[in-house]
Order: structure tokens, then C-alpha cells, then sequence
């Protein structure tokens, strides 16, 4: 029990459910009473719950999930809590024996609905679902908490002189690492220049992971990577929205310019990534990659994918050396060639007079 409850609680367990009682005044103002299962958690975690029923001994008797500082009537806390009769809500006490508040109320959701908190670093996140699977936010907000935090399942009753029973299933509740970002690979939280600069300098190689720019797991840092990163540029993990989760960013897609030759007519595998292009012929699913080594593809640098031109200047033999044994002329040839030869072979194809080198150049050049 925390608080000053005026019945004893209590709780019991059996092959994966809860069965919680718990009387009290509330939970909220400036001290709680209510009964609480808990354990502790070090460092970022998450605690999920489906609350199954719901005693109705008040409008507002309330179960669900919370995250606590201490044990104290006052304590800092979050939760997100099911009422019998006023939907779902989240919470929190930011400072000590201050008054708390309700920062979002749903009307509607009652027992049985799942509830969910997260906390990475200060940050507190809730969120309810019907099913478990499609997760809404019902809000976040940043309290600096102690390192090590009690989680658990609290029960009040909003009638002193009763017990109200709650019933939980599927209560997981531990560490939790949020999934990385795609396309941010040094991991400070944006899709920016810095990911680009590593995923430029692991261009091509094989064996490396996540960190290295390798964001689909596929083994190799290729086209697909950069793909990625160009679909995500300027995502951030700040602010989700409904059903993305705590670790959500938008992904907007970007427009590029197209090869003005075509797409490839391999068997379609599908992009990952959203790319939109302006011709309709490159809106289908491109070729799976084949492996490309690094000295072919080394001249093929992520930067183009910030719509700038790449100063490389090749000749013609050394680009063709590896496509054909021809000795022709020593004229200069820019990203966009380089590209092109990639794609088309080792027949030196019409020049482009285009805009600088895009995702899609990058890919076609590596589908083969």
C-alpha cells in the first residue's frame, strides 16, 4: 500500500495473471493512496499491461501502469491508468509533494485495453491500445527521476471504505532499447550530414553493421543504404505520432530526378524506402542488389544524395578499365557518368546534361 489507505490490500499471481486489490482516496493531488505491485528498473525501461477488468467501486477508480521515484504518498511519478467511468488517462507528479496533473483523458476506452509506459533518459511516454499491436500516444513529458525507478501495476479505488479488484494479463516489464532511426547511423537521434559522411565512407564494403551505414542488413553498404538515408534525411526521433511508438519519426519522402534512359526491366524485388519518382516508369519495385566491389562503387559517394555535384574526375580508361580493355579518349567524366557506366555497361552511353547525381542515380547504378 502506498499512502494512508484506509483498507489493506492486496495481490496475488497465477500463470500470468494479476489479480490486484487496492483501496484509497485517489491517485492524484499532492499524495496517493493506492496499492501497488512493483519492481524496480534501472536506466531506460517500458512496462505494458492489458488491464483485463475493472471493478466499478467508482466513476474514477483507476488501474494501469506507473513509473515512481519512491514509494512516498508524494513521490514523482507517471502513469497511464483505465477508469471505470472517464476513459483513459495519463498523469504525472513532477516535483515532490506537488499537486499532479492530467495531461491527456480519452473518453471511451474501458477494461479490457492495454497500457503502456516508456521512459528514455527523462522522458516519460504513454500509450493505449485496443489490441496490443496499434499503439496511440496519449502523451509525453520530461521529469528527471532517480536512476533506478519502481514500475508496476497500481490499483485505487476512489472509495476509501472499499477494495476495487483489477485484473492484469500480458504485463511485460524490463530494460527497453528503442529501435535506431533509419538511416541514423552515428545515432544522435536526426537523419543528417553526419550519417551521410559515414555511410560515404564505408561505401561498398562488406561485413559491417548498423553503425557503418548498413541499415538494411544486408551485408553490404550499397545503393539500398543510401536509399534509406535519402527517404529519412531530416527525420528526428523528437516528437511521434499515432501508432509510431515512443521511438517514431515521420518518414516524408523525397522526390528525385530519374535516369533519363529508364528503370531497369529485371525481375521486380521490392525498395525499401519510400522514394517517389517523377516518372512512372521508375514508381515500380526495382532488382534486388547484386554485391558490387568497393572500387567500383567507391566513386559513387553519398554526398550526391544532397542534390550537390560531386567533384570526381576520372578519364574514360580509367573508368572503363574494369568494363573494357578499349583504349579511348582521357575526357573527364563527373558522378553522373560514372553512374550511368554502372548501370548501362561497358558501352559508353549518351552524355546526361541533368541535375546532379540522385538516390535513384545511386541505385540504378548498383542494380545491374
Amino acid at each position: 500500500d502506498v499512502g494512508a489507505v484506509a483498507l489493506a490490500g492486496s495481490a496475488s499471481y497465477d500463470d500470468g495473471t494479476f489479480t490486484v486489490e487496492g483501496s484509497g482516496n485517489n491517485i492524484y493531488g499532492t499524495a496517493d493512496e493506492f496499492y501497488f505491485v512493483h519492481q524496480t528498473l534501472a536506466g531506460d525501461g517500458r512496462i505494458t499491461a492489458r488491464v483485463e477488468s475493472l471493478e466499478n467501486t467508482a466513476a474514477y477508480a483507476k488501474a494501469g501502469v506507473m513509473m515512481r521515484e519512491s514509494l512516498d504518498a508524494g513521490a514523482k511519478n507517471v502513469a497511464a491508468l483505465v477508469t471505470v467511468g472517464y476513459g483513459a488517462r495519463m498523469q504525472y507528479r513532477a516535483i515532490p509533494g506537488a499537486t499532479t496533473y492530467k495531461q491527456a483523458e480519452v473518453a471511451g476506452p474501458a477494461a479490457p485495453y492495454w497500457v503502456r509506459l516508456t521512459r528514455t533518459g527523462d522522458t516519460f511516454v504513454s500509450e493505449i491500445s485496443a489490441d496490443g499491436a496499434a499503439w496511440t500516444e496519449l502523451g509525453r513529458v520530461t521529469i528527471v527521476m532517480a536512476q533506478t525507478i519502481y514500475v508496476g501495476l497500481p490499483v485505487t479505488s476512489y472509495a476509501p471504505q472499499l477494495l476495487c479488484t483489477a485484473v492484469f494479463t500480458d504485463v511485460t516489464a524490463g530494460a527497453y532499447a528503442a529501435p535506431p532511426l533509419p538511416g541514423d547511423a552515428d545515432g544522435n537521434g536526426t537523419v543528417d550530414a553526419g550519417d551521410a559522411a559515414v555511410l560515404s565512407a564505408h561505401w561498398g564494403q562488406s561485413g559491417v553493421g548498423w553503425d557503418e551505414g548498413d541499415f538494411n542488413d544486408d551485408g553490404w553498404v550499397n545503393a539500398l543504404d543510401a536509399s534509406i538515408l535519402a527517404a529519412n534525411w531530416g527525420a528526428t526521433l523528437a516528437g511521434s505520432s499515432e501508432s509510431a511508438g515512443p521511438s517514431g519519426a515521420a518518414t516524408t519522402p523525397v522526390t528525385i530526378d530519374p535516369l533519363a534512359a529508364g528503370a531497369s526491366d529485371s525481375p521486380a524485388a521490392p525498395l525499401v524506402g519510400p522514394i517517389v519518382s517523377r516518372d512512372p516508369e521508375l514508381r515500380r519495385p526495382l532488382a534486388s542488389p547484386r554485391p558490387v566491389a568497393s572500387e567500383r562503387a567507391a566513386p559513387l559517394k553519398t554526398a550526391a544524395l544532397l542534390e550537390t555535384a560531386l567533384p570526381v574526375e576520372v578519364t574514360e580508361k580509367a573508368l572503363w578499365n574494369d568494363l573494357s580493355s578499349a583504349v579511348v579518349s582521357s575526357r573527364s567524366l563527373t558522378a553522373t557518368d560514372l553512374a550511368l557506366a554502372e548501370h548501362y555497361g561497358p558501352q559508353p552511353p549518351r552524355r546526361r546534361l541533368a541535375p546532379p547525381l540522385s538516390a535513384v542515380d545511386l541505385l540504378l547504378a548498383e542494380l545491374g
